[in-house]
């Protein structure tokens, strides 16, 4: 298969995981009730951190970084926070925090869903908090803010401390210069003319794993 194809291909699999992601965080979002929120919000971040994962390839600007950071509670309740983070220019693209009654449910819902969109690896807690900051700050510069859902994931975050953390988190193409990739549900036009008022023309590149098809959308920007 030539690269193109294959760049295109890769393209598509990222479309299709990121739809059903986000089709998973409207059902859980649904569920969840004001006790839920409170309890992620105020309790949770206290529980005993169970894990900390991102994906393998994080690092590279090309591609989404997706987190996953679940706690545990004494009796067994797991609350766990997946983010989907555009490093390169638009930071949190989407996040979800929700309570699991045991870590079986949290393993064969949530975990495997992301889990089979991409290989994840542990991660220092220090540096996931560092990631979502860095990626955050990166963003407002430019104007864009993150989910509004991540007020209440980012709580599962604690304590972490993101300044004990040597690891480089790369911004843009790595030199800080700002890099779109029009996803899916991305309204284009108005991005790039965000990006235009806030950098220049020549201050940021397009890159469109969709084709042209990518500048025909027409949905809001969220």
């Amino acid at each position: 298969m030539a690269q193109s194809q294959q760049q295109r291909q890769k393209a598509l699999e990222r479309k299709a995981a990121k739809r059903k992601q986000k089709a998973k965080v409207a059902r859980v979002q649904q569920q969840m009730a004001p006790t839920e929120t409170r309890l992620l919000s105020d309790v949770a971040p206290k529980w005993q951190l169970l894990e900390a994962l991102v994906n393998v390839d994080w690092q590279n600007y090309t591609e989404l970084t997706q987190i996953l950071v679940a706690r545990k509670a004494s009796d067994g309740r797991v609350a766990a926070a997946a983010y989907l983070v555009d490093l390169a220019c638009l930071g949190v693209k989407s996040s979800v925090a929700h309570l699991f009654m045991s870590a079986g449910e949290y393993q064969s819902t949530l975990r495997s869903s992301m889990l089979n969109t991409a290989e994840f690896v542990p991660a220092d807690i220090n540096l996931i908090a560092k990631i979502l900051r860095d990626g955050s700050a990166f963003a407002a510069e430019l104007g864009f803010s993150p989910d509004p859902d991540f007020k209440l994931a980012s709580r599962l975050i604690g304590d972490a401390d993101p300044d004990v953390v040597t690891t480089e988190v790369p911004l843009g193409d790595g030199s800080g210069k700002p890099v779109f990739i029009p996803g899916p549900d991305d309204n284009v036009l108005s991005i790039m003319a965000r990006l235009e008022r806030k950098v220049g023309k020549d201050g940021f590149t397009v890159l469109a794993p969709f084709g042209d098809a990518a500048f025909d959308d027409e949905d809001e920007d969220e």
